[in-house]
């Protein structure tokens, strides 16, 4: 994990926690898939477990993306006044982002989708029909979530507005536009959060028995006990939420979900080397010899709705100095 992220890991779980207290729709739901709850170990017993088949939506969609538009000011989404709402995602900035980041968060985004080759199958369709449906947000600060403290910190007292944006819009993490001393690690902020963003609230919806964080026999599920007891992803960073079980379940299965995309698209050597001891898998090839679930479920999901993005692409809209 990260430095960057960890100034960012409770930043979400206090926006899940309004969202549950204020009784609206902006926390997030597991959608019901049956299964076997996850025991208080966190552990499951895979011989009790059915293989989760799935079969491609029969729905009608054009492939082709729509053009990307720079950010709108817009009061829609208190705090956030810079909005871009494109294919099933709100990308909402507070008022100090650049028009600029924005904008490239969002590009990126467009990429993962099919870019300008477009929609890679119905799947991808069903992914933003299902994340539109939700309203989904993803927000966008500058620097680090505890900058924002004082009469600038989160909440409705300094934001009216601010429960109603976050009670009807489901989100995850922040991304946060790196200051100009520090742009080193602001790729991996980005494709990590908006990953998160994906897996979370579209993959858990379209793969409800695929991509649960709450059945232990769902495939992510599976596939992060096997890269754990095999010792390859390490989750000992994240005890200080342990006592939450909940809380503690969605993380694991989010930072694993986004460790196994980007080794399975081959650019976790480039953005991200030295990321032991949390995860030491570092090529689509290793992941398929080491960890066989995690490939599996790879090939069988992300390879037909996300495209891969390519290390050359991040780093032309993120670069590293």
């Amino acid at each position: 994990m990260t430095k960057l992220k960890k100034l960012y890991l409770f930043a979400p779980l206090v926006i899940i926690l309004f969202s549950c207290g204020g009784g609206g729709d902006g926390g997030i739901e597991a959608p019901s898939d049956g299964g076997n709850p996850i025991s208080n170990s966190g552990s499951s017993n895979s011989s009790s477990c059915t293989p989760n088949n799935i079969t491609a939506p029969n729905i009608s969609f054009s492939r082709s993306l729509d053009p990307l538009t720079q950010a709108l000011s817009s009061n829609q989404y208190p705090p956030y006044d810079k909005i871009i709402d494109y294919e099933g995602i709100i990308f909402a900035g507070m008022d100090d982002v650049s028009n600029d980041f924005v904008y490239k968060v969002a590009q990126t985004y467009r990429e993962l989708l099919g870019g300008d080759d477009g929609m890679k199958s119905s799947w991808t369709a069903d992914l933003i029909n299902k994340m539109d449906d939700k309203s989904v947000l993803q927000r966008i600060i500058y620097g680090e979530y505890d900058d924002y403290s004082g009469d600038r910190a989160f909440d409705e007292r300094n934001y009216p507005g601010f429960d109603n944006t976050h009670d009807n819009n489901p989100n995850v993490d922040v991304i946060g536009e790196s200051k100009p001393i520090d742009k080193s690690g602001q790729v991996n902020e980005v494709i990590e959060h908006i990953l998160h963003t994906i897996t979370v609230l579209g993959f858990n919806y379209i793969f409800p028995e695929k991509y649960s964080y709450t059945n232990a026999c769902s495939d992510v599920y599976l596939a992060m006990q096997e890269a754990i007891s095999e010792g390859y992803y390490d989750v000992s960073s994240y005890e200080d939420i342990k006592n939450d079980s909940e809380i503690y379940g969605r993380i694991i299965v989010q930072e694993f979900a986004y460790w196994m995309i980007i080794t399975g698209w081959d650019i976790k050597k480039d953005l991200l080397p030295n990321s032991a001891p949390e995860w030491t898998v570092n090529s689509a090839s290793e992941m398929q010899s080491l960890l066989p679930l995690s490939h599996a479920l790879y090939e069988e999901t992300v390879k037909d709705i996300l495209k891969n993005p390519t290390s050359e692409f991040l780093l032309s809209l993120f670069p590293r100095s």
